[in-house]
């Protein structure tokens, strides 16, 4: 492990070298030694100490305590303070300073070992905290979900970018401020106001969402469609300290999936409006799912007759038997597509020549869905072209 590097800045020489020498057989480096502040910040930067142990009251320009204040401003060196006496007022102009620890004069070893391996340690976590405190604040900052916490009371500590755009408030205007004041959703059916789900999620202790459709109110009257939720944040004891509550923009998804709905509707109609040709869906299995007007015409049977009967239901007994009606959906899932001509049967026993095409319905990642299945009535046209080649015969024989 390496040594941790420490700059001694101590005005008294002979009290710098005998804290050297202790540094040294506790197992440290004494990188660099300073008698000023000024030769405190050169030997920090050519020097990169760990920690610095810093008296409070050097000779020159600056005193320990501005000289701490550089360091850290600076390198983020953390500084441990030596002094010979320690009244009130030369601490309240240290605190500010954020040292990590006080050692008065003379210094006892145990003591300088222990204060220098706290200090050393805190430093260690309080870094490791602000990265983990800049990534938090990074991530919360990039992601295109809108992130708001809450203390306890339901002030807000922390909005987001995506926050503010979406609720018409700066976070520093916000911060501070209850949520119910800056966060308000309403029905989008009732257009009433829908109760915070911050205080649902510090009463249950739980991940809470809203079920019906919400609108948010932003500062500027404008609305906006969302989705939300809400969950309670717990320290390392499990205590509630506040809440997070997430909500995104959903009127892109809101109008897709109007566009969708009125494009399956105008599919319906049509498809329901066709009378010369049967279109109906099968499951995977090949059961009917939907009967249009055409197919109750041409077929005979009602939808409530149909729905759930297998395609076997309009093949000829001798075709169900060689196994047709399955061998047809079989083609039609490995190619997309198949293709028929035969006798097909009605609900009263009746039979027609018929042509069928089905195709597979797949969905995005490759699923089969089901089937659809186009069957049009050919007897008349077969019929034609058998009277078409009767009479070519007819002339062939004159």
């Amino acid at each position: 492990m390496d040594k941790a590097r420490i700059l001694v800045v101590e005005d008294e020489s002979l009290l710098a070298e005998d804290i050297q020498e202790r540094l040294k057989s506790l197992g440290y480096e004494a990188c660099a030694v300073a008698h000023t502040g000024e030769e405190a910040l050169a030997g920090a930067a050519l020097a990169q100490p760990d920690l610095v142990l810093m008296d409070i009251r050097l000779k020159g320009e600056m005193d320990g305590i501005e000289t701490a204040r550089v360091l850290r401003e600076r390198f983020n060196l953390p500084v441990i303070y030596l002094t010979g006496e320690a009244d009130d007022a030369t601490l309240d102009r240290a605190k500010p300073t954020e040292p990590l620890g006080y050692l008065l004069k003379p210094i006892e070893e145990k003591r300088l070992y222990s204060t220098i391996e706290i200090a050393l340690y805190k430093h260690k976590m309080e870094r490791r905290l602000r990265r983990i405190e800049r990534w938090f604040a990074t991530t919360i900052r990039s992601i295109g979900d809108a992130v708001m916490v809450t203390d306890t009371q339901g002030r807000i500590t922390l909005m987001n970018p995506m926050a503010e755009k979406l609720t018409g408030w700066k976070s520093a205007d916000a911060v501070g401020k209850p949520l119910t004041e800056v966060y308000q959703a309403v029905s989008a059916e009732t257009r009433e106001r829908i109760e915070s789900l911050m205080a649902e999620a510090l009463r249950e202790g739980v991940v809470v969402g809203l079920t019906n459709r919400a609108v948010l109110i932003s500062r500027t009257g404008a609305e906006t469609p969302i989705d939300d939720s809400a969950a309670p944040i717990r320290d390392i004891a499990g205590n509630i300290t506040g809440v997070v509550l997430t909500f995104r923009d959903v009127s892109e998804r809101q109008r897709a999936q109007q566009a969708l709905q009125e494009s399956e509707e105008r599919f319906r109609l049509l498809v329901e409006g066709v009378q010369d040709y049967a279109i109906f869906m099968l499951d995977p299995a090949g059961h009917v799912t939907s009967w249009n007007a055409g197919a109750e015409r041409l077929l005979g049977y009602r939808p409530d007759e149909i729905l759930g009967a297998h395609l076997a239901r309009f093949f000829t007994p001798p075709d169900v038997r060689r196994g047709k009606p399955d061998q047809n959906l079989e083609l039609a899932r490995l190619q997309g597509r198949a293709e028929d001509e035969g006798w097909r049967v009605r609900k009263d026993g009746s039979r027609f020549q018929a042509n069928v095409i089905i195709t597979a319905l797949r969905d995005d990642q490759g699923s089969l869905l089901g089937f659809a299945q186009v069957t049009r009535d050919i007897t008349g046209l077969k019929q034609s072209e058998k009277q078409l080649r009767d009479s070519r015969e007819q002339l062939r024989a004159l």
